[in-house]
Formats: structure tokens, C-alpha cells, sequence
């Protein structure tokens, strides 16, 4: 069984962990960011006494800078014809990483085929209704880009 404990704890953790990875120098990034995200694996014994392991899980993404850039595939990386900050947005599902990419603290947005592969990325259930709307936007982006 997983649990999160200490968030504090793992927050300046991985706040730590960023700023010890680029002190001295300004990384130029062609838009790939990895890191380690730490939590907390609680277990117990067959004996009854619980233990506490810090584990780490690593991600990596590839983000999209802003508006007017080619919108890039979350997961592969692939950069499409299509162009954030305009209606192209809405054929993708995206979020933003809101603690950019560790360097110049600038978000990331990060664009998904779809909320499925989002959750599998991340590992994230969302709700429905979440899915449900995306999915009302993007057959309504579909009709516009059929009738160009």
C-alpha cells in the first residue's frame, strides 16, 4: 500500500533536489525535462510493525513554451503543425505544470492526444465530467477543422 506522508518533507525534497541539479548554470532545454517526484511506500511486517521507504518515481515530459510554438506530444515529444495559443488547442487535452521546469520556474504546457493518456502518463485518475467536456470541445474543434 501506497501512502503520501510529510508533504512538506517531499516538497522541499524535490525543491532540493531541483536547485542542486542546475545551481551553477542555466540549463538551455530543447523542451525534455526529467525528474524524480519522492513519496513515502508505508508497509508492514508480518510481525505487525509498520516501516516507512522513500521511494522516488521518475517522470519525464515534453513540454510546449507558450503561444505561437509548434504543440508538442506530452509523452513522444513529436512537435505537430499545429500552433498553441490558437483553436488548434482544442484537438488535444492539455495541463500546465505549474512549477515549470525547475530552471526558470516559467509553466509548461503540456498537450495529450487525450485524457486517457494523460492519466496513464501521469498516473492520475480524473473525473468524468472532466473527460466528458474535453471530449464535447474536441468534436466541436473537429467540425471546425473539417470545414476549413
Amino acid at each position: 500500500m501506497y501512502w503520501f506522508d510529510n508533504v512538506n518533507e517531499l516538497e522541499n525534497d524535490f525543491e532540493n533536489q531541483q536547485n542542486n541539479k542546475n545551481e551553477n548554470k542555466k540549463l538551455k532545454h530543447n523542451g525534455h525535462y526529467k525528474y524524480k517526484i519522492p513519496y513515502y511506500e508505508i508497509y508492514t511486517d508480518s510481525d505487525g510493525s509498520t516501516h516507512r521507504e522513500k521511494k522516488y518515481r521518475k517522470f519525464e515530459y515534453y513540454g510546449t513554451p507558450g503561444n505561437g510554438a509548434r504543440i508538442r506530444d506530452a509523452i513522444t515529444g513529436y512537435k505537430t503543425a499545429h500552433i498553441s495559443g490558437s483553436a488548434d488547442e482544442d484537438l488535444y487535452f492539455s495541463v500546465i505544470m505549474a512549477k515549470g521546469n525547475g530552471v526558470d520556474r516559467e509553466p509548461i504546457i503540456l498537450f495529450y492526444d487525450s485524457p486517457e493518456r494523460y492519466e496513464v502518463h501521469q498516473g492520475k485518475i480524473l473525473n468524468e465530467s472532466v473527460k466528458k467536456r474535453w471530449q464535447v470541445k474536441f468534436m466541436a474543434a473537429q467540425k471546425r477543422s473539417a470545414n476549413l
